[in-house]
């Protein structure tokens, strides 16, 4: 009885996905193939002309192209270790990465007995809900994916919620950076941007914005 209720939700998100494409300032494109995940494009007009103006004054952003050329099959397989993830999506941008459930494993029973102090009793519950053989590791599909997680109590928060939280932090940033360009709040500029800074006057509010 649950399953149409998930897939609905599923559902629900993208079509609201798709309606902030025209309503929400951040949201400019969305990509949405038949078997797909969706991708979404999401900027403002402020870090766009931020981002031309960067590459009018440096020339471009880089000025030899490399490209290299890698199997569509490569796969590589680690624990997630984040270093190690940002290496290879870097060099191999087009390969395939999985977990490895062995290294996972053990690096969550080390958190927990080390890190966290979580007694013996509960640390096996929690490795089982997650490791076990009817564990979130295990999980057929979306669906059976959300309904093993909901035994640890935890629900990851919908799409059209998170592209609004990465929208709030854009702003937050502009904000700040608006207040350095003229020496108001908690951020200052680098020694090597301080010619971009400016004093500003009551009346030369609006300024700051075309700056």
């Amino acid at each position: 009885m649950n399953q149409p209720s998930n897939r609905n939700n599923k559902a629900d998100e993208i079509l609201e996905v798709l309606s902030m494409l025209n309503e929400h300032p951040f949201v400019q494109q969305v990509n949405h193939k038949k078997g797909q995940v969706p991708s979404i494009i999401s900027y403002t007009e402020d870090q766009m002309t931020d981002f031309k103006m960067f590459l009018a004054r440096s020339g471009g952003a880089v000025g030899v192209h490399l490209e290299l050329r890698i199997p569509e099959e490569l796969v590589f397989g680690s624990d997630n270790e984040k270093a190690l993830t940002k290496a290879i999506t870097d060099a191999f941008p087009k390969s395939t990465r999985l977990l490895c459930t062995k290294h996972l494993k053990d690096n969550l029973k080390h958190y927990l007995q080390n890190k966290v102090g979580v007694d013996v009793k509960e640390r096996t519950k929690l490795m089982d809900v997650i490791f076990g053989t009817e564990g979130v590791v295990n999980a057929d599909n979306t669906i059976d994916f959300e309904e093993k997680s909901t035994a640890i109590k935890w629900k990851p928060q919908s799409t059209p919620d998170f592209i609004r939280k990465i929208y709030d932090c854009v702003l937050a940033q502009f904000f700040h950076l608006r207040g350095a360009l003229h020496g108001h709040g908690d951020f200052v500029l680098k020694p090597s941007e301080m010619h971009y800074w400016f004093q500003i006057s009551c009346g030369d509010v609006n300024k700051t914005k075309r700056r």
